[in-house]
């Protein structure tokens, strides 16, 4: 109750598509509120990332909350748990303002404070027979969303040149957590060309492109990859 109150009395910050801010989480001041606008079915991602990346960071449970212009909250990123870095998808419902709230689990007996990044992009859509060429490193996260025009879609994959090689993963929307349940996984050290079938009656799927939880991968490894989206079951030789 005494968090909500005092977001209440808090200054909303203006933010865009594309913006990337600095706060500071404080036992005094322990959230920031930020304001922007969007549009109808926009999927929308914001990351929320620990500026100490060291094992002493103190910003051990930053946690986002999405609220409408009316303050019901639409995502609460608590219940995923994460350490370090909290990230929110969200489809917004309607044309207008929405507010990102940046705070932390407030009911940890040690509470987190420390400073961090906050950023607010649009996923971008990925576009059927389109192939679509990404370098990564090992510290990115890439978001695309799929839409369905068909009952089902493949996704082709190809791993051109280097020593970074991502999982990439369907998902589906977790919208209350803000999170997402994965599908369908392509991955492999080894891997060079692979196509999966994903099939279903969700309207969109978010795809993801990201270090593999059984890579421990320190150095500045990169990589690039072709991805090409197929609406149907079928899958073509490229």
């Amino acid at each position: 109750m005494l968090m909500w109150l005092l977001i209440a009395l808090l200054q909303a910050i203006p933010l865009r598509y594309g913006d990337v801010v600095q706060g500071t989480i404080t036992d005094e001041q322990p959230a920031m509120v930020y304001r922007f606008t969007g549009a109808v079915n926009d999927l929308i991602v914001i990351e929320m990332r620990s500026v100490d990346r060291s094992l002493d960071n103190k910003l051990h449970t930053p946690v986002l909350i999405l609220r409408d212009s009316s303050g019901n909250v639409l995502a609460d990123t608590t219940l995923q748990y994460t350490l370090d870095d909290a990230v929110l998808i969200a489809q917004l419902p309607y044309t207008g303002v929405y507010d990102v709230i940046a705070t932390r689990d407030e009911l940890l007996d040690y509470k987190a404070v420390g400073d961090y990044t906050l950023s607010l992009n649009r996923i971008p859509r990925m576009l059927p027979d389109e192939p679509l060429m990404i370098d990564l490193l090992y510290t990115d996260i890439v978001y695309y969303a799929i839409w369905m025009t068909d009952d089902s879609f493949v996704l082709d994959y190809q791993h051109l040149i280097g020593d970074f090689h991502p999982v990439v993963t369907v998902n589906q929307l977790i919208p209350e957590r803000g999170g997402l349940r994965a599908v369908g996984m392509i991955y492999g050290r080894s891997m060079t060309q692979a196509a999966m079938t994903i099939s279903g009656d969700e309207r969109f799927y978010i795809l993801t492109l990201a270090q593999s939880p059984l890579d421990y991968v320190f150095d500045e490894a990169s990589g690039s990859v072709i991805l090409t989206l197929m609406n149907g079951g079928g899958y073509r030789q490229s």
